[in-house]
């Protein structure tokens, strides 16, 4: 890796510190529940993230400086253009988060109005009656998170089983 790159990616958590104090002092600032930011150790990072322009996506290929080329698996089209590629490594395997900004357009106007009253047992009931049922994804998603948690638990702390097995459902935060 050059020089330029080990220093870009040494300045990365830097500005995640930066962010991290200038939020504590807006919140100082506006009266609510402040915070301090807290020391997050080096084995917390499992991702980079490239602000700059050192990656472009060709067909089935992300192009990333100094590493070249990998294949990826596209999950929808990209329209607009790609301003940052975070790279994270999650559960042994790789993955590539593109931030893409594009300009949104205005919807057309219809003229018709809706009121959507959302609930607990049906999810949401709109005004002309018509009724969404609530998914139970949540309540599977509690259950695994609730297995994993108590897989980790029985790990030592710093070990790499723990961060292998780790249930955390952003563990590069």
């Amino acid at each position: 890796m050059s020089r330029g790159n080990r220093v870009k990616y040494s300045q990365l958590p830097l500005f995640s510190l930066d962010k991290a104090y200038q939020a504590f002092y807006r919140r100082v600032q506006n009266g609510g529940k402040t915070g301090f930011p807290r020391f997050k150790g080096e084995s917390r990072y499992r991702s980079f993230t490239d602000p700059q322009s050192g990656f472009s996506v060709e067909g089935k290929y992300l192009k990333l400086s100094k590493i070249g080329e990998v294949r990826i698996r596209l999950h929808c089209q990209i329209a607009g253009t790609i301003k940052t590629c975070s790279i994270v490594k999650k559960n042994g395997r790789y993955y590539a988060c593109l931030a893409v900004g594009q300009a949104l357009k205005p919807l057309p106007k219809t003229g018709k109005e809706v009121g959507v009253d959302l609930r607990i047992k049906p999810l949401a009931v709109t005004s002309d009656e018509q009724f969404f049922a609530s998914p139970h994804h949540l309540r599977r998603s509690e259950h695994r998170l609730k297995q994993l948690q108590r897989l980790v638990s029985k790990r030592k702390k710093g070990s790499h089983r723990r961060k292998k097995s780790d249930p955390s459902p952003c563990p590069n935060a």
